[in-house]
């Protein structure tokens, strides 16, 4: 009988630490950077923006709708945005599927620059604050009744691919280097919490419910919305054995979900080659001037950043997601 006491006890002191590394680990903001430069509707003479914004329980997220200027398309975009900066940092992208006949309604998660919230408390926080943009729609006469897409790069690409499971009326999807759950892709910068992973999923599942251990393959086997997977095949962070290649396996006898595999890119397949190259090589430069930030060294490096490269986007890459949005 002492041995199953010590069994339970031990299983409750992993549960118990992997909660702490959890907690810890997304114990921070989602901020923008102070030395890069960032995007606004201001920066573009051919889109409009409308501030919004909504609760998602306790915290403000605050964002922008964007339309083409002077129009007001009959057509809705939600853009999910990956980690590190608020939804500022793909100006290019939402400004582009704006200009393509969308009114883009992009905000900050919890915890992320606009928005409010100490922290963006884990991954799965997304999906709550995408369910709370889903709810700001419902009640927003000039969107409501608009068919609703939704695009999202990286963390954005998780939530958007389980966006269907969040709201049934979602029309399509695309999702952009998409990692598949929250312990594959922890598992994948932390090697040693493989043999944690159950563990993960109870920790989310105490803390966020249902959303905690969703994930994109339980999305594409539950759903019938037709998705776009779009992932480089020289991806570092989510690689496409360990999540693209699932989402190909389960959608076997789902004609209507559909992949795109960019040999020549990496995490940020939606740049052109030579944009997400220079993309990569300023921010492993960057690492080292951030050391001494206010050197003038430093502050010369900040200055130098090519931002038309940096955030020059692949004509052919938008050419297949508008191909496949406008069906």
């Amino acid at each position: 009988m002492w041995w199953v006491i010590i069994g339970f006890g031990i299983v409750f002191l992993i549960q118990l630490a992997v909660f702490l590394i959890l907690e810890f680990g997304f114990h921070r903001r989602s901020d923008n950077d102070r030395h890069l430069k960032y995007f606004t509707a201001d920066d573009f003479d051919d889109i409009d923006a409308e501030a919004i914004s909504f609760l998602s329980g306790k915290n403000t997220l605050n964002g922008f709708i964007y339309s083409p200027k002077g129009q007001t398309p009959s057509r809705l975009l939600v853009f999910c945005m990956g980690i590190g900066a608020g939804h500022h940092a793909y100006m290019h992208v939402i400004g582009t599927m704006a200009q393509h006949g969308y009114r883009v309604l992009a905000f900050d998660y919890t915890g992320a620059e606009l928005s409010g919230g100490r922290y963006i408390n884990g991954l799965p926080q997304a999906l709550k604050d995408l369910k709370a943009a889903f709810d700001y729609i419902a009640k927003t006469e000039s969107i409501k009744d608009l068919p609703v897409d939704v695009l999202g790069h990286s963390w954005g690409g998780y939530v958007s691919a389980i966006a269907p499971l969040i709201n049934p009326k979602v029309r399509r999807t695309v999702s952009i280097s998409a990692f598949n759950s929250v312990p594959t892709i922890l598992v994948a910068v932390r090697p040693y919490m493989k043999i944690f992973e159950p563990f993960i999923d109870f920790a989310n599942l105490i803390k966020f419910g249902r959303y905690g251990v969703m994930d994109v393959v339980g999305s594409i086997k539950k759903s019938a919305v037709p998705m776009l997977f779009l992932t480089g095949s020289k991806d570092p962070f989510v690689k496409p054995a360990a999540h693209f290649d699932k989402y190909r396996y389960a959608a076997i006898e789902k004609p209507q979900i559909e992949f795109i595999l960019d040999s020549d890119k990496g995490h940020n397949p939606y740049l052109t080659q030579a944009g997400e190259a220079y993309f990569v090589k300023t921010i492993k430069e960057k690492k080292r001037y951030d050391k001494n930030p206010d050197s003038p060294e430093s502050q010369a490096f900040y200055q130098s950043i090519d931002y038309e490269l940096i955030t020059r986007n692949d004509k052919t890459i938008f050419e297949a997601i508008f191909h496949f949005l406008d069906k």
